[in-house]
């Protein structure tokens, strides 16, 4: 009887194939629902910004220290936000 050589089990990575909806060179607009929520997503993200500042000014008239927690409290934002968000890390870690 001859030997069969079984197939490799292993998987082997396939290259990606491009969906149909999103594609490197699809270069189509938003959809309308979309870009409302991004617009929206950018508006509070820039209230939030905003609080971050004022919070700093009033830490630092206060003279009281200016660390990200204190930012973080009194202008209402997580942590979080101020690490990931790169002007409110630079703001709130300029001292």
């Amino acid at each position: 009887m001859a030997s069969r050589r079984r197939a490799s089990t292993a998987i082997r990575a396939q290259p990606r194939t491009p969906t149909p909806n999103r594609t490197s060179y699809d270069h189509r607009p938003p959809a309308p629902r979309t870009t409302a929520a991004l617009a929206a997503r950018r508006q509070k993200t820039g209230a939030a910004l905003q609080r971050v500042h004022d919070a700093i000014a009033r830490l630092r008239r206060e003279k009281a220290q200016v660390s990200v927690a204190a930012v973080a409290r009194r202008a209402d934002v997580s942590r979080t936000f101020l690490y990931d968000n790169p002007d409110a890390r630079a703001a709130s870690l300029r001292r």
